[in-house]
């Protein structure tokens, strides 16, 4: 399942790539479809469309383009609001110097972008895959 998941103050969020959700994402939104909007579709674009600040955000996309993701969400995201992405230490590889194969130096990358940020606290959590809290300063 390749989704957003965001949490404002008009409502909850779920943005999914596809223009089929995931069968998981179906079950999961139609316990909810009465507190949570489910929009299918180019993910990049329709966060770009959305007009609306966040409080929380959940990133699990397409890794190369976590930086477009990252910015697009700094501009939505509420002063002290969080956002939480997943996959950051990709299977411990980000770590380990002599990898370099193309999504490892891509998820490395993302994370100096985040870790040199002065709009934002990091914590990066050594929890399955890696799970990095971003949350905006202000």
């Amino acid at each position: 399942m390749k989704a957003f998941a965001m949490d404002t103050a008009l409502g909850r969020y779920i943005l999914d790539h596809t223009t089929q959700p995931d069968p998981l994402l179906r079950e999961l939104a139609a316990g909810v479809s009465d507190r949570v909007t489910l929009t299918l579709g180019p993910a990049l674009e329709t966060l770009a469309a959305f007009d609306q600040p966040v409080d929380l955000a959940f990133l699990d996309a397409d890794k190369a383009a976590y930086p477009a993701y990252y910015e697009l969400l700094m501009d939505r995201l509420r002063p002290g609001g969080l956002l939480m992405v997943d996959n950051t230490l990709w299977t411990g590889y980000v770590a380990d110097p002599s990898r370099d194969d193309e999504m490892t130096v891509l998820m490395r990358e993302f994370n100096d972008l985040v870790a040199e940020d002065p709009r934002v606290t990091v914590v990066m959590l050594p929890i399955a895959d890696g799970l990095t809290m971003v949350r905006k300063n202000g």
